[in-house]
């Protein structure tokens, strides 16, 4: 479609640039992690998790380990590991990230929240359900303070949470966080938005597991 083409010409656009400008090694990251975001999008994870990579080591050189632009960075590479289905890499990855951002950032910066809901999803994919419930409890107090209650990014982390109280076995509470869920992200996004899809898809599985079939649509 167009929006890969455009994607590419502005890639090898930035790439002059950047030589011209004589490859300073923070425009190169710049330029790479660009590139790995680009990547992903157009759904080569493998392409992605190289970009990334490079533009860490190059970051790491300037910023050193402990700058909130390197745990940025860590998340991007995060996704892509996760995209890709390689959980304990994303995981490494995330929790890098949050530790130089619970180290270099204020506690309840809208970028913990958002590392803490990704690194909670990864738990969950890995099996970690009662560690993946604590980090997304983390994130949405973060996001109910930061955005209010009422906000979409805080329905994305209660919808996981859901998950998160389904493998727990949590019916009750699960119900809750699901059902808030639905109704802000309806109420923000609209009945067809992709979000609300997923939301009901997790309500779905509860009312299979609570054995509620007429409901399980």
């Amino acid at each position: 479609s167009g929006e890969p083409r455009q994607a590419a010409r502005w890639v090898r656009f930035a790439r002059v640039a950047v030589a011209e400008a004589g490859a300073p090694p923070a425009l190169q990251a710049t330029l790479l992690n660009n590139e790995g975001v680009l990547a992903h999008r157009s759904g080569d994870f493998r392409a992605a998790v190289l970009a990334h990579q490079q533009a860490l080591a190059l970051r790491l050189e300037q910023l050193g380990p402990q700058h909130p632009l390197i745990a940025r960075t860590h998340s991007n590479l995060g996704a892509a590991w996760k995209a890709l289905g390689h959980a304990d890499d994303a995981r490494e990855a995330y929790e890098l990230a949050l530790r130089i951002e619970e180290a270099t950032l204020a506690p309840t910066h809208p970028q913990v929240a958002e590392t803490l809901n990704n690194l909670g999803n990864v738990l969950l994919d890995q099996g970690a359900h009662a560690q993946a419930r604590e980090a997304l409890e983390r994130a949405l107090h973060i996001k109910e303070s930061t955005f209010g209650p009422e906000a979409l990014p805080v329905a994305v982390t209660l919808s996981n949470l859901g998950s998160a109280l389904i493998k727990l076995g949590d019916e009750r509470e699960a119900d809750a966080a699901l059902l808030r869920a639905l109704r802000i992200k309806r109420a923000r996004a609209g009945d067809d938005a992709l979000t609300v899809a997923v939301t009901l898809t997790n309500l779905a599985e509860l009312r299979r597991q609570q054995r509620r079939w007429e409901e399980a649509v």
